[in-house]
């Protein structure tokens, strides 16, 4: 049989179908579809099938929940969905859709293939306005339907007063704000269907604002979600790009994850592909594979990490907290400042375990120099917390301002961090190394009760976003001692 007549569930690594569907619009799009001279395979007509599923009340299923695609490269997803919103956009007058990629160059490339297809003789027709240049991103229809192009990544999608489609290109790097800014247009479609919102992208990196894309996958496969089409396309085989040798291809792998080889995509394509991405890369573009440690839900998200970025620090005294690595070789300080009910806190250094030397000072010199004007001192890390804590005593700094946490304080430190950057009483200057830091970090558990810590879903180590959870602890712990003005984080 071939790969491009076998059905949706024949090819689909996972499917998640909403509930309650009784009919479905895919009919009338085949009718065009046919009309226009673009013919689905199999797969594709199970995916528009259920995209286009209605529940007894005539509304698509998906209105509410939306359609994901978890799709690798090369598998024909631009034709797919091109395709289907042309058959839409005639065969409801007047439709709206939005068509977005997180990168402009994505975008561009999009708006080219699309330009391309209204170009066919079958469809030109029909198009009212196929702009000559680049600077015009939209297709017209001669019935008022309109395609429109454009980049999230410069605030496309904002600002329109009604869409009916929505395609989120590239949805792996897709934030909550980015959904705040375009959904509230959907709302007001007056389309008898419901308004449909489309994402398609490829597993995430760990470092990819993916939390629309991670949190859909984690409810679809959970059975949490019931108004959500969820697709994944990926080899079912154990498979590492990492451990291939040169010029090898694992093409029975490639035929798992890609419903259109090696009928529609050429071997060719593969290996170019498998020549072009890194092997971490191929993993995920090619093969479709989840890293099943991204599933998990992140706990901050880049909604709430990006309300808190403030310019500067307020004024007032500081909090310092230092956190050696669990495998010994760094340590990050960090400071922290009380605000009223805010705090607000930022990395300062970090230094290597075995060069202890901060501005030219030793570590525990330069945190003397400091404690009669901070507010406390929080140190923690198996690597030399203890060894620090005895330095500063010689130095004279010790006493209840100086802290080595305990069990219980370290899990209330991070659990008060959490609840205050989801709260909007968090704030920092948006420094790139923590940025970064934030991006991947997740809880690991500590005890038996429900306490947790930060680590990482990459590997990494978390030092600088865990010396700032230990500063914003001692300045929410310790009321300051006394009135100083001027910005003294540092």
């Amino acid at each position: 049989m071939s790969r491009s007549t076998r059905r949706l569930s024949e090819v689909a690594r996972r499917l998640v179908i909403p509930a309650g569907i009784e009919t479905t619009g895919w009919p009338a799009v085949e009718f065009w579809l046919k009309k226009l001279g673009l013919p689905f395979d199999g797969w594709q007509q199970g995916i528009a099938k259920l995209a286009l599923g209605k529940l007894s009340t005539g509304v698509y299923a998906c209105t509410t929940g939306g359609v994901f695609l978890s799709i690798p490269r090369q598998v024909g997803k631009t034709y797919m969905l091109g395709g289907l919103v042309f058959a839409l956009c005639l065969l409801h007058p007047g439709l709206t859709v939005i068509w977005t990629a997180h990168r402009t160059r994505t975008a561009s490339e999009t708006y080219k293939a699309m330009k391309g297809m209204a170009r066919r003789r079958a469809i030109a027709p029909y198009v009212e306005k196929t702009p000559k240049n680049n600077d015009e991103w939209g297709l017209l229809f001669t019935n008022g339907s309109r395609i429109l192009f454009g980049a999230r990544e410069n605030g496309f999608g904002r600002g329109f007063a009604q869409v009916d489609v929505l395609v989120f290109d590239e949805a792996q790097i897709l934030t909550d704000k980015a959904m705040d800014d375009m959904i509230p247009a959907m709302n007001a479609s007056n389309q008898p269907t419901g308004g449909l919102a489309i994402f398609a992208g490829t597993p995430p990196r760990p470092t990819d604002d993916s939390e629309v894309f991670a949190r859909a996958r984690e409810e679809a496969l959970s059975g949490q979600a019931t108004a959500t089409l969820w697709v994944e396309f990926a080899t079912k085989k154990a498979v590492d790009p990492k451990t291939w040798p040169a010029g090898y291809v694992d093409f029975e792998a490639f035929e798992e994850a890609n419903p259109s080889f090696p009928d529609r995509t050429p071997e060719a394509s593969i290996i170019r592909m498998t020549k072009m991405l890194s092997r971490e890369s191929l993993r995920r573009e090619g093969l479709g594979i989840w890293d099943e440690k991204a599933v998990t839900l992140l706990p901050v998200s880049a909604a709430a990490w990006s309300a808190g970025l403030v310019r500067e620090a307020p004024e007032g005294p500081p909090a310092y907290g230092v956190k050696f690595s669990p495998n010994g070789l760094s340590v990050a300080v960090a400071a922290a400042v009380l605000d009223g009910n805010s705090v607000h806190a930022e990395v300062i250094a970090r230094l290597a375990a075995d060069d202890l030397v901060l501005q030219d000072m030793p570590l525990a010199h330069w945190l003397a120099a400091r404690f009669a004007t901070s507010v406390a001192i929080v140190i923690d890390g198996k690597g030399g917390a203890g060894a620090l804590i005895d330095q500063l005593k010689d130095l004279g700094v010790h006493g209840p301002l100086v802290v080595g946490p305990t069990p219980d304080q370290v899990i209330t430190a991070h659990a008060q961090i959490l609840a205050s950057i989801n709260a909007g009483t968090f704030t920092h200057i948006g420094q790139a190394e923590l940025n970064q830091v934030v991006k991947v970090a997740t809880k690991r558990p500590i005890g038996t009760r429900g306490g947790w810590g930060w680590q990482s879903i990459d590997g990494t180590d978390v030092v600088d976003l865990d010396a700032v959870t230990l500063a914003a602890y001692g300045a929410r712990l310790f009321p300051p001692r006394k009135p100083m003005r001027g910005r003294v984080m540092l």
